[in-house]
């Protein structure tokens, strides 16, 4: 089971956010296996929950995934990781 609490922009256009919307629509053709709930929230109506829990963090989306007892954060344009930690790769980036 995997969780995404996806905080996209919902008041202007973010080309981040689609981006890793792409992603995620991506990996679920690819997964169609896959046992995934996503939920899109708006950033700016959950601004002040983002700032208090990542208060370094400086661009949408912020993308919270869940997967089993794991739990990873990623936000910007980042498929990359954002990727890896659907697939459970979690440790690429632990030193990173």
């Amino acid at each position: 089971m995997i969780n995404i609490r996806f905080y996209t922009k919902t008041y202007s256009r973010c080309g981040s956010c689609d981006a890793m919307k792409t992603t995620l629509a991506h990996w679920e053709e690819e997964h169609p296996e896959a046992d995934l709930t996503v939920e899109f929230l708006s950033a700016e109506d959950n601004i002040g929950y983002i700032h208090d829990n990542y208060p370094n963090v400086q661009e949408a989306p912020v993308v919270e995934i869940t997967r089993g007892r794991k739990f990873n954060v990623v936000s910007g344009n980042n498929p990359d990781i954002f990727v890896d930690y659907l697939n459970g790769l979690d440790s690429v980036w632990d030193e990173a």
